[in-house]
């Protein structure tokens, strides 16, 4: 058996974890390393929108080395797992696994089912940037404006801006979502013939105003409230009087 017929049932798993897996994301090579198997889901709620990756490195049997490839996974990754297909784990194994706050998986070679020892330590990727990057290997990219994660398509608009930094000119990639597009009311074709810094402005220009439009919001709302305070206020003088003349 080898370590390949580990990745199915591994993905399957994930599948009923609620993470979104795929073919082309068994054995992908990214950062001079290769992920086994991984896999995505949002994780955000209705106030912001985030996303979660998790990676597995499957073993037929375990050694440090493999648990340091495991690691490695933790520069992109909020949860890392090590699975082994090993009838018998040693405590020794266990214990290097907690050390490095890894999950621990075992597949049964025979029916392929999968038993979580114990469950991976969340906590943030080291590096945002090879994050983001992975995600974009992977079809997700996030919108700059509302910073929802959706799947690259036609209809998305790209932005680059060239960015110096330490003598070299670096071509960082933006993307704004359709639904971003339409709210800020801005021309697909012009923002690809322009370049960034103007259509930079003009969503900063937007936003001005829709803050200055909250603020005005704001102030005719509490002349409102006073106004009704101050009249409930009357009111109650006018009713107090009148019991006392009784």
């Amino acid at each position: 058996m080898s370590e390949t017929a580990l990745y199915g049932p591994l993905q399957d798993w994930l599948k009923e974890q609620g993470y979104e897996v795929r073919d082309e994301w068994k054995n992908v090579g990214f950062y001079k390393c290769h992920i086994d198997v991984m896999g995505i889901k949002n994780s955000g709620n209705v106030f912001y929108d985030d996303i979660e990756i998790v990676a597995i490195e499957a073993k037929l049997s375990g050694s440090f080395t493999s648990l340091g490839q495991a690691d490695n996974y933790k520069d992109f990754s909020h949860k890392v797992y090590f699975a082994t297909a090993k009838k018998e784990i040693s405590d020794q194994l266990k214990e290097d696994v907690l050390d490095k706050r890894l999950g621990l998986l075992q597949v049964d070679q025979g029916t392929g089912k999968v038993n979580k020892i114990f469950d991976a330590v969340p906590a943030r990727p080291r590096s945002e940037a090879q994050t983001t990057f992975l995600l974009h290997r992977l079809g997700v990219v996030r919108c700059i404006f509302c910073r929802c994660y959706f799947k690259k398509s036609d209809d998305m608009t790209e932005l680059k801006r060239a960015q110096p930094f330490n003598k070299k000119k670096t071509i960082i990639r933006l993307w704004l979502c359709k639904e971003c597009l339409e709210f800020l009311k801005l021309d697909k074709v012009y923002l690809q013939k322009q370049d960034f810094k103007n259509a930079e402005l003009r969503i900063e220009k937007k936003i001005t105003r829709l803050d200055n439009q909250c603020q005005w919001e704001e102030k005719q709302f509490k002349k409102e409230r006073e106004r009704h305070r101050k009249w409930f206020g009357d009111h109650n003088k006018r009713i107090n009087a009148l019991r006392k003349a009784r």
